[in-house]
């Protein structure tokens, strides 16, 4: 999850139940933002606000070069 204080949402969970949870921030802090200031473009044009934070952006990356590198293995497989 990805928001501002984010973990807070996680605190009084429940021990006995099987959810893995993680966050971009704790209970008491922001996420740390990125993609801001003259990264911030869509379409060429400065929207004034942050396109994303570290926690999300990562994940996405990660994400992406896993999937990448999954498709090249079932390539050689099949």
């Amino acid at each position: 999850m990805e928001a501002c204080e984010s973990g807070s949402m996680f605190k009084n969970l429940p021990k006995n139940i099987k959810i893995y949870a993680t966050s971009a921030s704790n209970a008491d802090e922001s996420s740390w933002a990125t993609y801001c200031n003259t990264d911030a473009m869509v379409g060429g044009k400065n929207i004034g606000t942050c396109l994303g934070d570290l926690y999300s952006v990562n994940w996405m990356v990660n994400n992406c070069y896993y999937f990448i590198n999954i498709q090249k293995v079932i390539g050689n497989i099949s």
